[in-house]
């Protein structure tokens, strides 16, 4: 024992830096006590053991589930693993330390450790929020960033450019600066694309300004994405365990079921405009411009026309305003014909489909 001049930490000083620094801190100052004893070996396998037992406590916080550790006393896990560890300094150290105090070695300062416990703590954060945030949440295994402030999680059945589109046109929508919103969750239920958003008080989906904001918003997002599924809105709560629906608002302005009044106006004239979801080019709608104001003679300037133009994927969708009385009128339906294949030939070079609104009921009929 006088061979070893290395100060030792004793069971106590050892017991409070675990509490702070838990299994990390403490495989240090055993390993220290046993470097002090000449035992490097057994020093080795002390910080070896700390380093397993941390990861193994950081392993069992993630897949507690977090309304059950919510529920366990803050104190409670430290003070298990302090008493663990203890009574393992006392079996393996007890002796040898007694024995080195009473040959006239020195004690560590108390310091020192509690040094090692806040060390130990800050490790055990840090290596927390990597893993936290570098494990995906399940059923939301991709990301991308919808502005400064929101990402969106989406599943990794959606493909990126889907997950593009969609986060587009919610930046676009401005709800989100209206909202302050931080995370979306998007993925396929009942092939449909479900979009939650995260609510804190579950008795705001009830308020009937929230679900008209939010009916606003899924309407914004179905006229103007135009994917191979339909894209509906609803909610989690902070856990993302308990889901919500979101219910159809029972008063709605007329207006509001339009879907002219959801997407982008590019005007021609006091009298004509063209309406075009967000992933509509403008390129593609100036070509458009282009061929109307050519066909003067069925568009003349001064005549209210409204031309509905959407990017639906790897088609273009073209609709008129046309009243369901005329929709069996071949010399009108082959006019109409005649003009989207002008409109083609101005250069707009991927398929068109040509669809009829009837303005008062907003029914459709694809010809």
């Amino acid at each position: 024992m006088n061979d070893h001049s290395g100060k030792i930490f004793t069971k106590k000083t050892i017991s409070i830096a675990t509490f702070f620094g838990g299994p990390l801190a403490a495989g240090f100052l055993i390993s220290k006590n046993f470097k002090a004893f000449g035992d490097e070996e057994s020093a080795r396998k002390s910080i070896f053991w700390g380093l397993l037992c941390t990861l193994v406590l950081i392993g069992g916080f993630l897949i507690i589930p977090e309304h059950i550790y919510v529920r366990i006393p803050q104190a409670l896990i430290p003070g298990i693993y302090t008493v663990i560890i203890t009574m393992l300094v006392k079996r393996l150290q007890g002796q040898k330390i007694r024995e080195f105090i009473a040959a006239g070695g020195q004690k560590a300062s108390g310091w020192e450790a509690f040094g090692y416990g806040v060390a130990g703590m800050l490790v055990i954060l840090a290596f927390s929020v990597l893993v936290t945030y570098s494990t995906p949440i399940e059923g939301y295994e991709k990301t991308i960033r919808v502005d400064a402030n929101t990402k969106l999680y989406y599943s990794k059945e959606i493909e990126k450019e889907k997950a593009k589109i969609i986060s587009l046109v919610i930046n676009h929508s401005g709800f989100l600066d209206k909202n302050g919103v931080a995370d979306l969750f998007l993925n396929i239920e009942d092939n449909t694309y479900m979009l939650r958003f995260i609510i804190e008080d579950p008795a705001l989906i009830s308020d009937s300004l929230v679900i008209s904001d939010f009916n606003r918003l899924e309407n914004y997002l179905e006229y103007n994405t135009k994917l191979d599924r339909k894209i509906e809105v609803g909610f989690y709560d902070n856990e993302l365990e308990r889901e919500y629906d979101l219910v159809e608002a029972e008063v709605y302005f007329e207006k509001n079921q339009d879907p002219v009044y959801h997407l982008l106006h590019y005007r021609l004239n006091n009298f004509q405009t063209i309406h075009h979801n967000v992933g509509m080019p403008l390129a593609e709608v100036k070509k458009v411009e282009k061929a109307i104001r050519r066909l003067k003679g069925y568009f003349p300037p001064n005549q209210v026309v409204d031309i509905i133009f959407i990017n639906a994927e790897n088609n273009y969708i073209i609709k008129f305003f046309v009243n369901k009385e005329f929709w069996t009128d071949k010399e009108l339906i082959e006019k109409i014909n005649a003009t989207v294949e002008y409109i083609k030939d101005s250069g707009v070079e991927r398929n068109m489909k040509l669809v009829l609104i009837d303005a008062a009921t907003l029914e459709e009929i694809q010809l």
